[in-house]
């Protein structure tokens, strides 16, 4: 899911010049939802409570610690996957590392 409608990267405040990772699904509300409740029960932790209508589908995005759990979740040891993100999530894992801790 992630490799075909998922995004992941970090964004840059405006503010402050703050880097905040972020992690994100576009689809169905039901899908969106699962993925919520999925991160939930795995992370071990609450995940934003909006999924937001986009055009003719839904977002569910999580950043800062939460999305480096997440992403250290579904790609860590991940033997398939998109290149490019995989480089992308090896990346903010490396940067973030220190960062969170898994339950």
């Amino acid at each position: 899911m992630m490799d075909g409608d998922g995004s992941l990267g970090v964004h840059v405040r405006k503010d402050s010049g703050r880097r905040v990772p972020y992690i994100s699904l576009t689809g169905s509300k039901k899908i969106c939802f699962q993925f919520k409740t999925f991160l939930e029960k795995k992370i071990g932790e609450p995940m934003p409570k909006k999924i937001i209508p986009s055009k003719k589908s839904y977002l569910f995005m999580v950043s800062d610690q939460r999305a480096v759990k997440a992403i250290k979740l579904l790609y860590s040891n991940c033997t398939i996957a998109l290149e490019r993100k995989l480089q992308k999530a090896n990346a903010i894992q490396e940067e973030f590392q220190g960062s969170v801790e898994m339950k």
